[in-house]
């Protein structure tokens, strides 16, 4: 089953007329109509005659006999699909006519269905899902003659014809390079390893492409002749690939998500539990899913109004590179291999794609960052959760686990992707406030109030969202000039003596400041004496054995940041608020080991500080988000004290 997919598969793509496709982007007259139905009618011809007479190779090649007569008897598919009314195709798609299109189609899914199942209960054999698709194709054409009554004819025009092979050679040589790209790895895995693994790896392939099959192939088909006709439209040529990037991105890593965390599961749940095999396979792909989604975004953007010389191009570096990770991979570790070659051969894909298609949009890569980095980082806060919930469950489960595994990383997800949305992002944020504020946002709303005094508050970001008119005490000029344009009071000053009345504020805030000031016990003892009765003191600092990462130079690190001291220990903190008479209220820590190492590879010595500056707050805003339900080495304390009334 698995080689008769792999020629199916190819079958599709030897079938599919790239002529549809020139002339839904470029205009054309009956002429040009009949000169490419007369050109694809005896380019499937062509095709059929190939397959029959190179069958024997491909069963030799395989080391199945049976892959001779299937071949021969797929040919017919072609040969169909060729035949189908070309003037139907164009013409639904330029004008939009999506209701005709799904018609088409739908007659050939329902005669695929009702024939192959039909067979398949009185010959339950690979002949059932042949003759299903020859039947299908077939059903196809003739609705494309039922549903459009013009038609095209027989005719060639040499001048018509040289201007459509010119722009149609790279749509179908783009096809091949396609489909060579997708399923080169079915083809490695077959030779090697042979048809046992290929069943496995091509359920977890098809299972892990719903991102892009079901979401971005969809959205695409609408989009391309939409594109085609705004090429000469800049700004709303724009403003369409960005809502069909954001719907797409968001949708496909929800889908992503779901297929990370419940993998195994699935593959055992809907196909039994011979196929648990293909779940590590399915967690893989669901990244490689995703990747191709947001990279099929730019492809139909190069299609439409590109050249798609440079789709060839790109989908040719793909191909090279993951062949040469096949050959490697795969004889290693088997298919998981192949799933790990072909998520590097679509990654480059993307990078390539991008980098065109944000030349043709105007785009610059922080703005396209800022449309899928916040779907994709809430993405990875929902696969996180998901996962740690699978390990803290252990073990196997049947439908039962897969639904809670799915609801939790899905709800996740979607509150991730809120909590992202909602909160500005802009290159002046830091980083670390950022992440605090996502972490403590329940703490600081509970506990502010009345007057506020945001000692080191910088330019009162951490106020702003609290929607609260404060006083910054900020030693940084620059910082207090843009408090001030937030609508904040800013004082330029920093030490043991706060420039306020005795008593006169209902809430100090002293965020990650204590441990840059040198009489740290003076300025706790005048955030003591600046309270009202009743008000509160709400403090953060490093532990004093914080470290960020284990490839972090912390000593260095902390001279940077402007560290005096390594940081405190509880007992510390409890004795200052003896000290000046303040009563606890609560005690608590944040800043937990995965949020720790995702801020240093992100903005301190990783790799990943080459990412855009847009997806690495991203990132920064989900980690935040999960702090108070992950409590795994928290490296912050988290003090609120009380002046009694």
């Amino acid at each position: 089953m698995g080689m008769a997919a792999l020629m199916l598969s190819a079958v599709e793509t030897a079938s599919h007329p790239a002529l549809d496709a020139v002339l839904v982007r470029e205009r054309w007259t009956p002429q040009d109509l009949n000169t490419a139905w007369t050109l694809t009618v005896a380019r499937s011809i062509a095709v059929a005659a190939l397959m029959w007479l190179f069958a024997p190779l491909l069963a030799a090649f395989f080391s199945v006999p049976l892959l001779v007569p299937l071949g021969r008897i797929l040919a017919l598919s072609v040969l169909m699909r060729g035949a189908a009314n070309l003037e139907a195709l164009a013409t639904f798609a330029s004008e939009l006519r999506f209701s005709r299109v799904t018609a088409m189609d739908l007659a050939g899914m329902t005669t695929n269905t009702v024939v192959a199942i039909g067979l398949a209960l009185i010959w339950p054999s690979v002949w059932a899902l042949a003759l299903g698709v020859v039947a299908g194709e077939a059903g196809r054409t003739v609705a494309s003659y039922l549903l459009c009554r013009e038609r095209p004819g027989l005719g060639f025009s040499w001048p018509a014809a040289k201007r459509l092979l010119a722009i149609g050679r790279w749509f179908t040589g783009n096809n091949v390079l396609i489909f060579l790209a997708l399923h080169l790895d079915d083809v490695v895995v077959g030779r090697m390893l042979g048809s046992g693994p290929l069943g496995l790896y091509q359920v977890a392939y098809r299972i892990s492409n719903l991102p892009a099959t079901s979401i971005t192939h969809v959205a695409n088909r609408v989009a391309f002749p939409i594109y085609a006709q705004l090429r000469d439209h800049a700004s709303r040529l724009e403003g369409a690939v960005r809502q069909v990037t954001q719907a797409v991105s968001t949708w496909a890593t929800l889908l992503a998500v779901l297929l990370v965390v419940g993998g195994p599961d699935l593959a055992r749940v809907l196909l039994g539990p011979s196929w648990t095999g293909a779940g590590p396979a399915i967690q893989v792909l669901g990244v490689f899913g995703l990747v191709r989604a947001l990279a099929g975004c730019f492809g139909v953007v190069i299609q439409a109004v590109g050249t798609p010389r440079a789709l060839s191009l790109i989908t040719g570096a793909q191909l090279l590179l993951m062949g040469g990770l096949l050959v490697v991979l795969v004889p290693r570790f088997s298919i998981i291999g192949a799933a790990y070659a072909a998520t590097a051969g679509i990654a480059l894909s993307l990078v390539l794609a991008a980098r065109y298609g944000l030349g043709v949009l105007g785009w610059s890569v922080r703005e396209y960052a800022g449309i899928v980095g916040r779907p994709v980082a809430a993405g990875a806060a929902g696969a996180a959760v998901g996962l740690l919930l699978r390990l803290i469950m252990g073990g196997q489960g049947g439908i039962g686990r897969l639904l809670i595994l799915a609801g939790v990383s899905g709800a996740a997800y979607l509150a991730a992707a809120v909590v992202v949305a909602r909160t500005p992002i802009t290159s002046a944020v830091r980083p670390g406030t950022l992440l605090r504020w996502h972490a403590l946002r329940h703490v600081l709303r509970a506990h502010v109030s009345g007057a506020v005094i945001d000692i080191g508050g910088r330019d009162g970001w951490i106020l702003s969202r609290l929607q609260v008119r404060g006083i910054v005490l900020e030693p940084d000029e620059t910082a207090v000039r843009q408090a001030e344009r937030a609508g904040h009071r800013a004082v330029v000053g920093m030490g043991d003596r706060l420039p306020f009345r005795d008593g006169s504020v209902q809430t100090v805030l002293c965020l990650d400041t204590i441990e840059h000031v040198a009489a740290d016990a003076a300025l706790f003892g005048e955030c003591a004496r600046v309270l009202r009765p009743g008000g509160k003191l709400v403090l953060t600092t490093p532990r004093h054995d914080m470290h960020l990462a284990p490839f972090v130079d912390m000593p260095a690190l902390e001279q940077v940041w402007g560290h005096l001291r390594r940081g405190y220990t509880g007992a510390d903190l409890i004795a200052l608020c003896r000290r000046y008479g303040l009563d606890i209220v609560m005690r608590g820590a944040y800043f937990n080991a995965p949020s720790r190492w995702l801020y240093a590879a992100l903005f301190v010595a990783g790799p990943g500080r080459r990412l855009p500056l847009a997806f690495r707050l991203a990132a920064i805003q989900c980690a935040g988000t999960l702090e108070p339900f992950l409590h795994w080495r928290r490296a912050e304390h988290v003090l609120v004290a009380q002046r009694p009334a």
